[in-house]
């Protein structure tokens, strides 16, 4: 009897662990959406011909604005864009997928009109 009882109390504390290792799961997995929330993929952006870094990312940030000051109809994108930067390793001839971070106060705005303006029209 007392093993039966040793042995239902360590199934207990086994299925806690569970419980507790499950909410921390699931709780990192919402601050990671959350993080991600105010980041933007752009794919097929022409990427500067210059050799010096700092005027490739000059080039991106400004092209980045540029399409969102645009897209936006006249949202300071310096507020707007905190960071841009390419993502992968550089092949000639193709064009590496550019990674947007967004501020938090424009990102859902920026996001809902980019949805807006690809939805299909209905005729």
């Amino acid at each position: 009897m007392q093993e039966q009882i040793l042995n239902l109390e360590e199934k207990v504390s086994n299925l806690e662990k569970m419980k507790n290792d499950s909410c921390d799961t699931v709780i990192a997995e919402i601050e990671d959406r959350e993080y991600r929330s105010s980041n933007l993929m752009v794919y097929n952006l022409q990427e500067s011909n210059s050799t010096i870094v700092e005027d490739r990312k000059k080039f991106d940030s400004d092209h980045i604005k540029s399409i969102v000051e645009e897209v936006t109809g006249g949202i300071d994108a310096t507020e707007a864009v905190v960071n841009v930067f390419r993502v992968g390793k550089a092949v000639p001839g193709r064009n590496r997928s550019v990674k947007v971070v967004l501020s938090s106060s424009s990102s859902r705005l920026v996001k809902e009109i980019i949805k807006i303006l690809h939805t299909p029209k209905l005729i």
